[in-house]
């Protein structure tokens, strides 16, 4: 009996560790959300910089929401894009 709580301890313990060790801290991820005046917020194209030079290209969901991942530590600019804003 002592041997089937000891092995259920561990593999509850197994499975709690498990997200943490799944992270990667050497990265980082920007999320946003576009919202405009008149006209749909989807398919802006959101422009990342890093310095002068265009490094990634996402576009916004038609609810206007976007997310850049994998991001190296830095400092980064975003220009927002789409013919009519």
């Amino acid at each position: 009996m002592r041997n089937g709580i000891a092995i259920f301890a561990l593999l509850t313990l197994a499975l709690l560790c498990e997200p943490t060790m799944a992270q990667d801290k050497t990265t980082g991820t920007i999320k946003g959300k576009i919202r405009v005046e008149t006209g749909t917020p989807g398919g802006v194209a959101v422009v990342i910089r890093e310095g002068e030079r265009e490094i990634g290209t996402v576009v916004t969901a038609k609810n206007g929401d976007f997310v850049v991942s994998k991001l190296k530590p830095g400092l980064y600019g975003l220009t927002f894009r789409k013919p009519g804003l």
